[in-house]
């Protein structure tokens, strides 16, 4: 990454498109399984990858790897309970998709 709003702006893209394909595979999430993920995410690259050799760089990449984790547990609790939310090819429904042939 080139600088500290592009880690954050590619973290948030990239919890966005992995709540979408979570959602598309059938998943469901709560706040608990959310902190979940993001916990074992932190403790997986930080501890068993051993993140923490990298020292100040590697908490801050792992932390950033964690919220992307939260963020996409989030986001798929959120896409169930809002799922206006969803881009409209992925609505369900007839009216969502339009006529044949047309695109949106």
């Amino acid at each position: 990454f080139m600088n500290f709003e592009e880690l954050l702006r590619k973290a948030n893209r990239y919890s966005s498109l992995g709540a979408l394909k979570l959602e598309q595979e059938g998943k469901s999430s709560t706040m608990v399984t959310a902190l979940a993920h993001a916990t074992w995410a932190f403790t997986h690259f930080f501890f068993l990858k051993r993140g923490f050799l990298d020292g100040w760089p590697g908490f801050i990449s792992v932390s950033i790897d964690s919220i992307d984790f939260l963020f996409r547990f989030f986001k798929l609790w959120y896409l169930a309970h809002h799922p206006e939310a969803l881009p409209p090819a992925q609505q369900a429904g007839p009216a969502a998709s339009g006529a044949e042939g047309e695109v949106k």
